[in-house]
């Protein structure tokens, strides 16, 4: 999942979030808290806390909500940087 260490690389507001772009695995709440539907499931995010899950989709956002990823090549891309060895093995 994410490249450091268990944390987002990125955090995008849930409202405008990009689903096809990004795999998001953290719903993050501002100082306000928020509500949201994610995948299918209404909740309400206290002030300043988060939850670990993979979003599929999400809807009805409201208040401060954020969703923290990776870019979703990042995230499910090929281990094979690019090129060939070609150097002694």
């Amino acid at each position: 999942m994410a490249l450091h260490g268990n944390r987002p690389s990125i955090i995008h507001p849930a409202g405008s979030a990009n689903l096809t772009g990004f795999t998001y695995y953290e719903v993050i709440a501002g100082a306000a808290g928020g509500t949201a539907t994610v995948n299918g499931t209404a909740m309400t995010i206290g002030p300043s806390s988060s939850i670990g899950v993979v979003v599929k989709t999400i809807s009805g956002v409201t208040g401060e909500v954020y969703l923290g990823g990776d870019p979703i090549n990042v995230s499910y891309g090929t281990t094979i940087i690019g090129g060939s060895f070609t150097g002694n093995q």
